[in-house]
C-alpha cells in the first residue's frame, strides 16, 4: 500500500528536514497489511466507546468509595462523543492525529484513575489500558507501540501510587496484565501481517492484496464510484535471473517498489503479485487518469528496463476473480502486442453475465470426436478430443467461433477450462474402466490459462480426482501460442510434461513456427491442420507439405495426428504418408460422451 503521507506542521517539516521527516513517517504509520485509515479510526473509536459505554453503565451503580462521580461521567461522555467523531471522519484523519487520539485515551484513563479515588475502583478503571495496547500493538510497529503502552501503564502506576490506596501487588497484576495482552496482540498481529507481506519488496504479496480488493469492492459498490486494477509484468525479467544471477533480480524487484512506491497517492494499492509481477489498486480513480499512473510506473523503471501492464475496471455484479481475471487478459494482450506497454480491457457486462449463467446453468456441454489408429490392420479408436459446445436454451447450438474468443477477452476461458478439463478426466477414466483399454482425452488449452501458475496444480487436481493416469491425457495448444510462450507458460508445460502429460501442437502448419525453438519445446504431437488435408482428393497420389511434416515429426519423436479427415481416401494416403492418427468426419462428429464408442464402432466396421 502507499504509506500515507505524514502531515504536521510545517515548523516540524522544517525542522526535522525531507529524509527525517520520512524516517520518522515510516516509524509512526502504521503497518501497511493491517491498516488503513478507515480501519485504524473504526478500531480506536469502538474502544473508546466501549470504555466510555462500559463507565456509564458502572456509574448507574452505587459507587460509595469513588469521590468525583461527576468528572467520571464527563469523562465516559467525552470519550463516546470521541468514538462517534473517529468513526465518521476517520478515514479523513492524517496519521500523527491517530497517535494523539491513543494518546488522548491514556490521559482519560489515568485521570479516571485519579478522580475514583483508589482501591479496587481506581484499579477497574485502570484495566482499561488493555484497551491502549491492543490498539497499538495491532496497528503499529513494536518501537512506537511499546511507546504508547509503557507510557500509559506509566501513567497508570503512577496514578496509583499518587491515590496511596493501591498495593505494590495490585500494581504488578496490572503491569503484568497488559503486558502480556500486549505481547500477545503484537505476536498475532504480525503473523497475521507476514502472511500478507512480501518480504523482498515490503508490499502486500497476492493474499494481502486479494484482501484489500475486496474491500475496495465493496466501497465502490457502495459508494457507486470508480475501481481499477492493473497488473504490470517487468518484461525479460527472467533474463536477469539468467544473466546475473537471482540475487540481481531481487535488487531490481526491489529498486522498482521503492521506485513506483512514492508516485503513488494515498490509498492506492501496490503489491508484488508473485515473480515479477506486480498489481496495482486504484480506487477512485478515472478511467483516462488510472492510465497515466500506469505509464508513469513504466517510465519510472530503471534504466534500460521496459513493462507490460494491464487494465481493467470494475463493474458492479464483478467478483474479485473476474476482475483481476480481465486486468491479466490485458496484459497478456499488451505482451502479445510487442511488450513496453499498456493495454486497458473494456468490459462487456451484458454478454459476460450470460455466458457465466450459461456455465453456472449447465448450458456449456463437453463432447468427445473421435481419433482414430490409421496404421493398424483395423482401425480403432485411440482417443478423442474434448470441445465445448453451448447448449442455448432459446438460440440453440451456440458456435464456438461466437463465445471462446469473448471467453478469451472476458477471462471466463479459465472457469471454461476448468469445467472441460474435469469433464474430460472424468469421462475418459470411465471410458478406461468401461472398455477395459487406455484411451486417451485431448483438452484445448488457452494460453491464458497456461501462465495461470496454479494450472498445473489444477491438472493434477482434475487426474487425482478422476483416477485418470497422467499419460492418457492430451494438453492441445495452438502453434502460435507455442511460437513464443511466456516464461510461466513454458515452466507450465514443462512440469505436465515432466509428469506424464502429453502436449500436442494443434493447427501445425499454419502459423510462425521456428524449428530449432520446436526441437527445443516441451512436445510430443503434432496435429496437421485441416488446411493441409481437405485438398487430398480421389485422384491425388502424392501431399508433399503432409509428407514433409511427417517426416520432420518422425525425426523429431513426434507422433502427428491429421485433422479434418473426412474421406476413406483421404484416410489412407494419410497412413501410406506416415501419419499414425487420424481425427476427422469420416470417423465422427463431435457427440455427447455416452454416443462416443457407439458411434465410432459401425464407422471401424464398415472398413473392414
Amino acid at each position: 500500500m502507499r504509506p500515507v503521507p505524514l502531515r504536521g506542521p510545517a515548523a516540524l517539516r522544517r525542522a526535522l528536514g525531507p529524509e527525517r521527516l520520512e524516517r520518522l513517517a515510516e516509524l509512526l504509520r502504521p503497518t501497511p497489511t493491517n491498516a488503513t485509515p478507515l480501519k485504524v479510526s473504526l478500531v480506536t473509536g469502538a474502544l473508546f466507546g466501549s470504555g466510555g459505554l462500559v463507565s456509564l453503565i458502572a456509574l448507574l451503580f452505587p459507587q460509595p468509595s469513588v469521590t468525583h462521580v461527576g468528572l467520571l461521567q464527563l469523562l465516559a461522555v467525552v470519550a463516546v462523543a470521541a468514538a462517534v467523531g473517529l468513526v465518521a471522519v476517520g478515514r479523513h484523519i492524517p496519521v500523527w492525529a491517530h497517535h494523539l487520539a491513543v494518546c488522548s485515551g491514556s490521559l482519560i484513563i489515568t485521570v479516571s484513575v485519579l478522580a475514583a479515588g483508589g482501591g479496587g475502583a481506581s484499579l477497574a478503571y485502570a484495566s482499561l489500558y488493555v484497551f491502549i495496547a491492543v490498539d497499538t500493538f495491532f496497528f503499529y510497529s513494536w518501537p512506537v507501540a511499546t511507546a504508547h503502552t509503557t507510557c500509559a501503564v506509566g501513567a497508570g502506576a503512577g496514578a496509583l501510587i499518587t491515590t496511596g490506596k493501591a498495593s505494590a501487588g495490585q500494581g504488578v497484576m496490572l503491569v503484568g496484565v497488559v503486558l502480556a495482552v500486549a505481547t500477545v496482540t503484537g505476536y498475532l498481529a504480525n503473523a497475521a501481517s507476514a502472511a500478507e507481506f512480501d518480504v523482498l519488496t515490503r508490499l502486500p504479496n497476492r493474499r494481502g492484496f486479494d484482501r484489500l480488493l475486496g474491500d475496495a469492492m465493496t466501497a465502490a459498490e457502495r459508494t457507486q464510484s470508480t475501481l481499477l486494477v492493473a497488473l504490470i509484468d517487468l518484461d525479460h525479467f527472467r533474463h536477469v535471473n539468467e544473466r546475473d544471477g537471482s540475487g540481481a533480480g531481487d535488487r531490481l524487484l526491489r529498486a522498482v517498489a521503492k521506485a513506483w512506491g512514492p508516485l503513488l497517492r494515498p490509498g492506492q494499492v501496490l503489491a508484488r503479485f508473485g515473480g515479477d509481477e506486480f498489481a496495482l489498486l486504484l480506487p477512485s480513480c478515472p478511467s483516462d487518469r488510472a492510465t497515466v499512473i500506469v505509464d508513469e510506473l513504466r517510465r519510472a523503471l530503471p534504466e534500460g528496463r521496459t513493462a507490460s501492464a494491464g487494465l481493467a475496471e470494475w463493474e458492479p455484479g464483478d467478483s474479485a476473480s473476474i476482475l483481476v481475471n480481465r486486468a491479466d487478459v490485458a496484459l497478456y494482450e499488451a505482451k502479445r502486442s510487442g511488450r513496453d506497454r499498456t493495454v486497458h480491457q473494456a468490459g462487456d457486462r451484458a454478454a459476460a453475465e450470460e455466458l457465466r449463467r450459461a456455465l453456472v446453468g449447465g448450458e456449456l456441454h463437453v463432447y468427445f470426436q473421435p481419433i482414430v489408429d490409421l496404421g493398424g490392420p483395423v482401425p480403432c479408436v485411440t482417443g478423442a478430443e474434448a470441445l465445448v459446445r453451448w447448449i442455448h436454451p432459446e438460440r440453440g447450438t451456440v458456435p464456438p467461433l461466437e463465445f471462446i474468443p469473448f471467453a478469451e477477452s472476458s477471462g471466463l476461458i479459465r472457469e471454461i477450462g476448468r469445467h472441460v478439463l474435469f469433464e474430460a478426466c472424468e469421462h475418459a477414466a470411465a471410458w478406461d474402466r468401461s472398455e477395459g483399454r487406455p484411451l486417451k482425452v485431448t483438452v484445448n488449452v488457452s494460453a491464458r490459462e497456461l501462465d495461470d501458475e496454479c494450472y498445473a496444480e489444477q491438472v493434477h487436481e482434475a487426474l487425482e480426482r478422476s483416477g485418470l493416469p497422467a499419460d492418457a491425457l492430451v494438453l492441445e495448444i495452438t502453434e502460435s501460442t507455442l511460437s513464443g510462450p511466456g516464461e510461466q507458460a513454458q515452466r507450465t508445460l514443462e512440469h505436465l510434461r515432466g509428469h506424464g502429460v502429453r502436449i500436442a501442437i494443434d493447427d501445425f502448419g499454419t502459423g510462425y513456427s521456428s524449428l530449432s525453438r520446436l526441437d527445443a519445446l516441451p512436445i510430443d504431437i503434432l496435429k496437421i491442420d485441416r488446411s493441409f488435408v481437405s485438398p487430398i482428393g480421389p485422384t491425388t497420389r502424392s501431399a508433399p507439405l503432409v509428407a514433409a511434416i511427417t517426416a520432420m515429426a518422425s525425426a523429431l519423436g513426434l507422433a502427428v495426428v491429421a485433422e479434418g479427415v473426412e474421406d476413406e481416401h483421404q484416410a489412407l494416403l494419410l497412413a501410406s504418408l506416415g501419419c499414425g492418427e487420424g481425427q476427422g468426419y469420416l470417423f465422427g462428429r463431435p457427440v455427447p460422451p455416452a454416443e462416443l464408442l457407439a458411434q465410432v464402432e459401425p464407422v471401424a466396421a464398415e472398413r473392414l
